[in-house]
């Protein structure tokens, strides 16, 4: 019974050694005296604060009244094993130097140092604390067909968003989402030309099932490279002709040229986008020549981006033809022609002088008097000519004229003249 005794409490108020002293009254008599422990109050509102980086981990929570400081433990699973990270007076933690990407576990609890023993109170609730998974690295590479964008895989992370602009400070709208062991995407059904802008963000889900995104990577530029020409060659004896078919959306073309097809290729024109051929002049006759080109854009900075090589194209210039040219007949010749046989047939008004033109398209005009002469086709084999010639006046007339490389003349056998 309450009357029998009473109970006087000491030192119950703060955290430390409570003493209870039970003393008998009436008919009892004596006391007895015991202790007990008063501990911090539980830590409570432990929380990580807002998810900035990806190497800290920051925690905050509810100060207890008399603590001296508090106890923070750590652990890579919830039910694993926990050490202490730190102890401290502040109510507020930031754990630095973990893994981006990664998930740790903490508990806190409030202690009170008495006569330089700390007495605990009870652990907080476990929480999650979780760190932003690093940023993607991209790199771009092209073809004619796709920009392909390659990055580094992220450690921890469960994916990654790739997103597109059309200009570096662009509105940028996602692409794809890769899985974790994806670390390349090809962009297809691009233009030839246009620069093309990509950014992406590595995420992993946390286990409420959302998503917890990396930054942004660093934007890069990258365009599709263009088509390589085709080749044509048309010769003459002293140029060869080049032309190409145009390649969509690119700014121009480079030629080059050797003089053995795997020899040294230099660098012979550059044209603009809208030409599509040249003409190589001061070449050797009777010599084959080799041509390649390609087709190029110019990225943001202005550096040009090339296409591959075409396939090279020999050209063997034509042998030179000696006969190319007006042809004068000699005039002491005509003169006595004249005073024969051609002043009777033509009269005394008969044109003379120039008797015959060779053309470069093997073909060549022949006259010897105002209405004599004709168009005709030849061919040089060595030193002679061989010819048909149309007569102006009716009919056909095929022979050979003798050529001669050592004096430069060609001999003609008129009316028994030569």
């Amino acid at each position: 019974s309450a009357k029998d005794y009473t109970v006087i409490y000491s030192k119950n108020v703060s955290i430390g050694t409570a003493v209870v002293t039970v003393k008998g009254i009436g008919n009892y008599s004596g006391s007895l005296q015991t202790t007990f422990k008063i501990i911090p109050k539980q830590v409570t509102g432990l929380k990580q604060s807002t998810i900035k980086t990806t190497s800290v981990i920051s925690l905050s929570w509810n100060k207890v009244a008399g603590a001296s400081g508090y106890e923070i433990y750590r652990a890579t699973s919830k039910n694993g094993t926990y050490v202490r990270v730190k102890y401290q007076s502040a109510a507020a933690y930031k754990n630095t130097g973990v893994k981006a990407g990664a998930q740790y576990y903490y508990k806190v609890r409030a202690y009170k140092t008495i006569n330089k023993t700390k007495v605990y109170g009870s652990y907080s609730q476990v929480i999650a604390g979780i760190t932003l998974p690093k940023a993607p690295s991209l790199k771009v590479s092209a073809d004619t067909s796709a920009i392909k964008i390659t990055w580094n895989k992220v450690l921890g992370c469960k994916g990654y968003d790739l997103y597109m602009a059309t200009s570096k400070n662009g509105t940028y709208k996602r692409i794809t989402s890769a899985k974790s062991n994806s670390s390349s995407y090809k962009k297809t059904g691009l233009s030839t030309g246009k620069v093309y802008y990509f950014k992406a963000r590595s995420y992993y889900v946390n286990p409420s099932g959302k998503k917890i995104y990396s930054e942004y990577s660093k934007i890069v530029g990258g365009m599709k490279i263009p088509k390589a020409p085709s080749l044509k060659a048309t010769t003459k004896s002293d140029s060869v002709k080049i032309t190409w078919n145009k390649i969509a959306g690119c700014v121009g073309y480079e030629i080059y040229m050797s003089e053995t097809e795997n020899g040294t290729y230099k660098k012979i024109a550059a044209t603009s986008a809208n030409v599509v051929s040249y003409n190589k002049t001061a070449l050797r006759s009777n010599k084959t020549y080799y041509f390649k080109i390609r087709s190029f854009v110019k990225d943001s900075s202005g550096n040009k981006k090339y296409s591959a090589y075409s396939a090279v194209k020999a050209a063997t210039t034509k042998q030179e033809n000696p006969l190319v040219g007006e042809w004068t007949i000699d005039v002491g010749t005509t003169t006595q022609l004249n005073n024969k046989d051609l002043y009777a047939q033509f009269g005394s008004d008969i044109k003379y002088g120039y008797g015959m033109t060779f053309k470069e398209n093997m073909t060549f005009d022949y006259f010897i008097a105002k209405e004599y002469g004709g168009t005709g086709d030849y061919k040089l084999n060595g030193n002679q000519i061989v010819y048909t010639l149309q007569l102006t006046q009716g009919g056909t007339e095929s022979g050979v004229l003798q050529y001669s490389q050592d004096d430069g003349t060609i001999m003609m056998d008129l009316y028994g003249y030569k």
